[in-house]
């Protein structure tokens, strides 16, 4: 359950991409920019949540309930994840998933072996995953845990790694880095102060250069000077040449084993196992698209024709 505002503050769990530490598939720091400057100005459209974040509640409930018994010292302070915390000296907020205390010092074994004693505050945070780690990467909590920190004024944190095919529970001792924490609250500045005056940052990412150009002037530019455009459109007519010549010798390939397989779904050729399946689509229900007003947005791919 959200309990941040993000028209209010910057929140801690997506304190990883304006690090430098993202997960790969995470939007750039642009594309974040963006989120938070359409919901400024009441543009944000918030995309369908997905079956992941309507149970993580459970998931996180059934987790508490295994870190209680394996450590049966720890209280965890009623409603404490229900209310957003905020930092002192940056536009920074958070949630978080549990807050516990331990009177008596606990011991924390890490999956590398290496053990911590804890006491007193703890903030918890559950993190569910398919991947077997021997380090725990940056975007799955250490990050947001050290603002987490900043926001509640406390000074040590559990990242619980549930895996969900090998039903392994992982304990990653956080305890606070003065050096991060000056870093995230300047970078929060900065990226508050980029919202108000919707100023973006340097391009990271292809998709980066849609938002930042986005007031087309039809003025012929005349880039024939610059040795590294020549170099660039090479390199793009090479490859959309050996995309459109890959395209058509799937296609042929596609043709030829088709017509062998006939009714067939499935097919076998010395190692190979080939399948020409089935897909099933449930009957919908007739939508009605809403309507919308007129637009104008850059297209995310170029086009490039010899003048001949």
């Amino acid at each position: 359950m959200k309990v941040t505002d993000d028209l209010k503050y910057f929140t801690c769990s997506r304190l990883p991409i304006l690090m430098g530490a993202a997960h790969p598939k995470a939007v750039s720091k642009n594309e974040l920019l963006q989120e938070f400057i359409d919901k400024k100005n009441g543009s944000w459209i918030e995309p369908e949540q997905n079956n992941y974040s309507k149970y993580t509640d459970y998931f996180e409930q059934a987790i508490q309930k295994i870190v209680l018994d394996d450590f049966p010292k720890l209280k965890f302070k009623k409603g404490a994840n229900q209310k957003p915390y905020l930092a002192v000296n940056s536009p920074l907020g958070c949630s978080i998933d549990d807050w516990a205390v331990a009177k008596d010092p606990i011991q924390v074994t890490d999956p590398n072996g290496q053990t911590f004693t804890m006491q007193g505050d703890i903030l918890i945070e559950y993190k569910t995953t398919s991947v077997v780690d021997d380090k725990l990467p940056l975007y799955k909590g250490p990050i947001q845990v050290q603002g987490q920190m900043l926001c509640t004024l406390t000074t040590k944190a559990i990242v619980v790694v549930f895996n969900i095919r090998t039903w392994e529970i992982q304990y990653w001792p956080i305890f606070e880095h003065k050096e991060t924490q000056s870093a995230i609250q300047e970078k929060v500045r900065d990226f508050w102060n980029r919202r108000e005056k919707e100023e973006y940052y340097d391009p990271e990412k292809p998709g980066d250069y849609n938002l930042i150009y986005t007031n087309p002037n039809d003025e012929l530019k005349d880039l024939s000077g610059n040795n590294a455009i020549g170099a660039a459109i090479h390199t793009w007519t090479e490859g959309n040449n050996e995309i459109k010549s890959g395209k058509l010798k799937v296609e042929q390939s596609q043709d030829i084993i088709k017509q062998a397989m006939g009714d067939h779904v499935f097919g076998l050729f010395n190692e190979y196992k080939i399948s020409w399946p089935v897909r099933n689509y449930k009957a919908k229900p007739e939508k009605v698209v809403p309507a919308q007003e007129a637009y104008s947005k850059r297209s995310s791919t170029i086009q490039i024709k010899e003048d001949k």
